[in-house]
C-alpha cells in the first residue's frame, strides 16, 4: 500500500470515529434519545480515535521533527 493510501485510511478513521464521539456525545449530554449501548458506542470510537491519533503522529514523526526543527525547537542544539 502507498504512503499516501495510509494517510488517507488513517484520516478517515480519525473522521469517521471523530465524527461518531461527537454525535454520540451531543445525544447522551442533551440526553436527546435513550439508545441502550450508545455510552459503549461513545468510548469505543473514543479508542480508536486515540489509537488512530498515536498512529497518526508515529506514521508523521519525520514531518512533526522537521517542522519543530524550523521553528528552532530541536535536540540538535
Amino acid at each position: 500500500m502507498k504512503k499516501v493510501d495510509k494517510n488517507n485510511m488513517i484520516n478517515m478513521i480519525l473522521l469517521i470515529a471523530g465524527v461518531i464521539c461527537i454525535i454520540t456525545g451531543i445525544i447522551i449530554d442533551f440526553r436527546l434519545m435513550r439508545i441502550r449501548g450508545l455510552k459503549d458506542i461513545h468510548i469505543w470510537a473514543g479508542y480508536i480515535m486515540a489509537m488512530g491519533m498515536i498512529i497518526h503522529v508515529v506514521y508523521h514523526k519525520m514531518w512533526i521533527t522537521n517542522m519543530l526543527s524550523r521553528v528552532g525547537i530541536s535536540k540538535k542544539e
